[in-house]
C-alpha cells in the first residue's frame, strides 16, 4: 500500500484536489497502523488460549523457517520502500524509521 500511495502522492494538483495528493500517505499509514493493531489483538488472542491450555508444536522448525523468510522479505521490501520514498521526496518512509 505505501509504495503506491507514494506514487500518488507525487502527482500534482488538479481540479479535484487543488493542493495536491500528499493526504493519501497519512491516510496510508492510518490503514497500515490500524492492521498491525488488528494482527496485534489477534495474536494476543491466540496467546491467551493457548496460556490456559499449553501444547507442544506441531512443527516447530518449519515455523522458524517461514518466520525467517517473513523477515528477510520484509527487510527487502522496508529498503525497496524507503530508497523509493526518498527518490519521490516523501515523508513515508522517515515514519516507519
Amino acid at each position: 500500500m505505501a509504495f503506491f500511495v507514494i506514487r500518488y502522492a507525487q502527482k500534482p494538483a488538479d481540479h479535484d484536489h487543488p493542493f495536491g495528493h500528499h493526504k493519501a500517505e497519512y491516510l496510508s499509514a492510518v490503514t497500515e497502523g490500524a492492521l498491525i493493531v488488528v494482527a496485534a489483538l489477534l495474536i494476543v488472542n491466540e496467546a491467551v488460549g493457548y496460556l490456559a491450555e499449553p501444547r507442544m508444536l506441531d512443527a516447530p522448525v518449519l515455523g522458524l523457517a517461514i518466520n525467517f523468510a517473513a523477515g528477510v522479505i520484509n527487510a527487502i521490501w522496508a529498503r525497496l520502500l524507503i530508497r523509493t520514498g526518498r527518490r519521490h521526496r516523501s515523508p513515508a518512509p522517515a515514519a516507519g524509521q
